[in-house]
């Protein structure tokens, strides 16, 4: 988990957890999720600070892709496209990021969360 703190308040917060792609053991995979921010905060680059940080991250620890559920115009800022990865999401909003160029090419996989997310 990141967080963006200000005057000792914590203004903004983004995790990565753990991501599996059936089929595709190989990767290493991280979830996106959540990216929150105080409501009164928002339109501050706040969010994006986070975002790009998460991404440097995920590459510092050798994951391959990163995959989120979210609004197709803010993440495409940050290089997400829609994902040909097969899921129970809405692909309009299911999205992955290659940090490993071509690593999801003729990958046909579908994404496991970690256990604690499929007793909710």
């Amino acid at each position: 988990e990141l967080v963006f703190e200000e005057s000792g308040t914590i203004l903004g917060s983004v995790m990565i957890s753990k991501l599996r792609l059936h089929k595709a053991p190989q990767l290493r995979c991280g979830a996106v999720a959540p990216l929150a921010l105080c409501p009164d905060h928002q339109l501050r680059g706040i969010g994006s600070a986070l975002m790009r940080e998460v991404i440097l991250t995920s590459r510092g620890l050798g994951l391959d892709v990163l995959c989120l559920l979210g609004n197709p115009r803010f993440y495409k800022t940050f290089g997400f496209r829609k994902s040909h990865v097969s899921s129970e999401y809405n692909p309009e909003y299911f999205q992955h990021l290659e940090l490993t160029d071509g690593c999801l090419r003729d990958v046909q996989a579908k994404p496991i969360n970690a256990p604690a997310f499929s007793v909710l």
